[in-house]
């Protein structure tokens, strides 16, 4: 998983100087390659170890992976051009190479956001149902449509809705049925959901 991953992920769990950290990393990634534990401390205005525990909290196993991981993030980026825009006069070929950078640039900030743990649980919750209610407006209907098709042989029963459900609805719906075992929220494209 990416720095920038981790980070986002951890970010409401990372205590400010945490934070303080992680910022200065993310501004100055080229040069943190170079930096000793001594040295990032320094210019982020904080201690070594707390340097090392903001590594540790981002899921590295201290300083020194963090900063594997950062050259490998950064040797990324470098092949992809720093002028995503397409431009009027731009060539299909162009086109195509623009729109597969933007298309692998958003599969690996999905997967850096993926947290095991939530998947686990939306699993058990899953197998100790014996349906699923999948709800979805606009683009995320069309996800909710597609989770209805694919997941409609797992020996339960999978409806999609188009609507828009509030959190007293989902209350209702859990308390008239004790099979029900807990609910998720799948949002696609950064829509607002209710």
């Amino acid at each position: 998983m990416s720095v920038k991953g981790n980070y986002q992920s951890t970010r409401s769990e990372l205590s400010e100087t945490e934070k303080k950290i992680v910022d200065y990393v993310m501004a100055h990634s080229q040069a943190v390659l170079t930096m000793s534990v001594h040295d990032l401390a320094k210019a982020a205005g904080t201690s070594p170890a707390s340097v090392s525990r903001a590594a540790r909290r981002l899921q590295f196993s201290g300083y020194n992976e963090l900063k594997m991981q950062l050259a490998a993030d950064l040797k990324g980026d470098t092949n992809q051009s720093d002028d995503q825009e397409i431009q009027k006069n731009a060539t299909l070929t162009t086109i195509k190479q623009k729109l597969l950078i933007d298309a692998n640039q958003s599969l690996r900030e999905t997967v850096d956001q993926i947290n095991e743990a939530n998947v686990d649980t939306i699993i058990n919750l899953i197998h100790q149902s014996d349906r699923l209610l999948v709800f979805g407006v606009g683009a995320s209907y069309l996800a909710a449509q597609n989770i209805a098709q694919k997941w409609g042989g797992l020996a339960i029963l999978v409806i999609s809705v188009m609507t828009s459900i509030c959190s007293c609805h989902l209350q209702q719906l859990q308390m008239s049925n004790r099979h029900f075992a807990g609910s998720f929220r799948i949002q696609v494209n950064r829509q607002k959901s209710c």
